[in-house]
């Protein structure tokens, strides 16, 4: 595939996804809220997912005019290596949590079946 098809479907799928994604971070931070201040979180961080995939979609449909525009290359990148890093970051976190979660989840149960002593 050439890079004038590459950053096509960047910008458009990009921008359609980052769109899709704000709305839908909006949506759970809203309905976080009714639960507690905290509850907003995870769709706060939506948010901002959505918002770093259009930026880096804004910066391939300038590409598309002048691919050796090296500022919109380098911009978009930051904005992709942003959007990268926090989703990763926040998979480390969900990750960590399941673990705990789960970790617990068998202690209560075994606890509860009389197979474990407090």
């Amino acid at each position: 595939m050439e890079m004038q098809q590459s950053l096509q479907i960047i910008s458009k799928w990009g921008s359609i996804l980052g769109y899709m994604t704000i709305v839908s971070g909006s949506i759970f931070a809203l309905g976080g809220l009714f639960l507690f201040i905290i509850g907003a979180l995870p769709g706060v961080l939506t948010i901002f997912y959505g918002i770093y995939l259009v930026k880096s979609a804004k910066q391939a449909q300038i590409l598309l005019t002048d691919v050796n525009n090296e500022q919109a290359t380098i911009t978009a990148l930051d904005y992709y290596g942003k959007y990268i890093r926090l989703y990763g970051v926040t998979m480390v976190v969900y990750f960590i949590l399941g673990i705990i979660g789960t970790i617990l989840i068998f202690y209560f149960l075994f606890y509860l079946f009389g197979l474990m002593k407090p």
